[in-house]
């Protein structure tokens, strides 16, 4: 009777010791995980709340948005070769993943607005003029970036101080987006009533593609003088000299002394 209280009391020590074990193990594991989660992220501060994302590469940004049970971490584990490819991945925590905190409304809508609260922060656009300023000239300036670096340096810091004065784009972001919405809801105005003097300028090369529109507008206003540049972009870079002198000279015409 003695010897199976003996075998009994040494099983329940190697239980306890095993459970231990196991204890140790799972700490260990849960902090491994846990600080791997953290690893290469950053809580970015937007107007719908703080998110949590995770950035590689250069280039055009690519949200990358991760499904149930997963996180930047995830996302960015199978996006990282489209960043190796060119691309600016852009993986994000949603709602109530990992240090993204969920919001009272959690709703799919109010989660589509957070993403385009991120691709708009203040911070997203900060990391791209450190790390894909050409990017920035291309897309949000409308701008070809071999212009400006061909330019001369007056040119360039032109173009550049542009560039950094978009910040901060959070305060502009309702704006933003009015010019997007208004801008798919153009309809033709009654151009032919205008009756002062006008002058338009545009470059073939606009990103924004204002050239066409630029010409037909002119066109259609009485008396109108139109500029079209070969090359500028929407920035007119090597003509902003000739268009301020072109805009004073428009002044000074229609209000002679």
């Amino acid at each position: 009777m003695k010897r199976s209280h003996r075998w009994l009391g040494l099983g329940l020590l190697v239980a306890a010791l095993g459970v231990g074990a196991l204890r140790v193990q799972f700490s260990r594991d849960l902090a491994s995980a846990t600080a791997r989660a953290a690893q290469g992220s950053e809580l970015v501060s937007t107007a719908c709340g703080p998110i949590e994302v995770q950035q590689a590469g250069e280039g055009t940004a690519l949200l990358m948005v991760h499904g149930s049970g997963g996180g930047h971490d995830q996302g960015m584990d199978w996006a990282r070769p489209m960043a190796q490819a060119g691309l600016r991945v852009v993986a994000m925590s949603r709602f109530g993943y990992l240090r993204t905190p969920r919001p009272a409304d959690a709703s799919p809508e109010a989660q589509a607005d957070a993403h385009v609260c991120l691709l708009g922060s203040d911070f997203l656009y900060w990391t791209a003029l450190q790390v894909a300023r050409d990017q920035v000239f291309r897309h949000v300036l409308a701008t070809p970036p071999a212009l400006v670096h061909a330019a001369s340096a007056q040119e360039q810091a032109r173009v550049n101080a542009m560039a950094q004065r978009v910040l901060p784009l959070s305060q502009r972001a309702l704006g933003l987006r009015d010019d997007t919405r208004l801008g798919k809801g153009l309809r033709p105005a009654a151009l032919e009533t205008i009756r002062v003097p006008t002058l338009v300028i545009s470059a073939r090369d606009d990103g924004f593609g204002t050239h066409a529109g630029a010409e037909y507008t002119a066109s259609r206003i009485p008396g109108a003088r139109f500029i079209g540049h070969e090359v500028g972009g929407h920035l007119l870079v090597g003509h902003d000299q000739a268009v301020r002198d072109a805009i004073v000279g428009l002044v000074r015409s229609a209000n002679p002394r």
